[in-house]
């Protein structure tokens, strides 16, 4: 028996692709160093390698909100992709709150400031987590983007945003430094040149699976 599993266990190793001595080289060539390669989270979750928001910290809290007659029906935000790698979306998020139900998500793949949320490259719904209305808003609203696969290649920059459940109303910080926009009579007005910072987030991971705590099936697709 223990024969059969040493056969068996050769055979699968002579399946896989080459292993370079630095790490996992690529049907095109290209290797991927072992150190580089995320490894798993032990308790089964997502393997989240890039986590952004322009508050600064993940789910940084609002501590201030506009009005629905000052402040635009739309936010958006931007971030580069200055990883390195290829990056997929795989989560949006921002504190807010009111009834609707259901709101809009966008996105953009573009290098220059877009147009209109009509414009949008990918768009989608996110359910409001918290329906009832506080100024500023205290929750984040999360929308779970894999299945849009939105890649982001390296060192590509994209704009994302969301619709609100009430105009002006979605989470604020005072400006700080990083720029923001809101949809305002029918442009993109930025939010630092009134002293503030909308909240938005992203998270993402890269496109390099790990080898650490993959099957050999994973191992397998890479190659493909």
């Amino acid at each position: 028996m223990k024969k059969l599993t040493l056969i068996f266990g050769v055979m699968a190793l002579i399946a896989l692709p080459a292993l370079a001595a630095d790490g996992i080289v690529g049907k095109n060539g290209e290797t991927a160093p072992l150190s580089d390669i995320p490894a798993q989270p032990s308790d089964g979750s997502r393997d989240y390698t890039v986590f952004y928001n322009t508050g600064g910290a993940l789910d940084t809290p609002a501590t201030t909100a506009g009005s629905d007659t000052g402040w635009a029906a739309y936010f958006m935000a931007t971030w580069v992709n200055d990883t390195g790698e290829d990056i997929l979306l795989v989560e949006f998020g921002w504190p807010c709150n009111g009834e609707g139900g259901q709101k809009h998500w966008y996105y953009w793949l573009s290098e220059t400031l877009p147009g209109s949320v009509a414009t949008a490259h990918a768009s989608g719904m996110y359910t409001i987590a918290d329906p009832v209305y506080s100024s500023p808003p205290t929750v984040y609203s999360y929308v779970d983007v894999e299945a849009a696969n939105l890649v982001v290649p390296a060192g590509a920059r994209i704009y994302w945003g969301y619709e609100l459940p009430t105009p002006g109303l979605g989470g604020q910080i005072t400006a700080n430094g990083v720029v923001t926009w809101g949809w305002y009579e029918g442009a993109w007005d930025p939010d630092d040149a009134w002293g503030r910072t909308m909240l938005l987030q992203l998270k993402g991971r890269s496109l390099i699976i790990s080898t650490e705590n993959s099957t050999l099936g994973q191992v397998k697709n890479l190659f493909r």
